[in-house]
């Protein structure tokens, strides 16, 4: 996952062990619940301990 993190542009970024985002539709960051809510996406992102 990591060297697939390192290929993309610089509008994704990993935030988890099994989760790579698009900066782009980021809609809320809950630094609380370490949870990413984006656009348009019903489910929110976990933010893992190391990122």
């Amino acid at each position: 996952m990591k060297e697939l993190a390192h290929e993309l542009t610089t509008d994704f970024i990993q935030c988890h062990k099994g989760y790579i985002i698009n900066t782009n539709y980021i809609q809320k960051v809950d630094k609380v619940n370490d949870l990413i809510k984006l656009n348009n996406v019903d489910i929110s992102i976990p933010i893992g301990i190391l990122y």
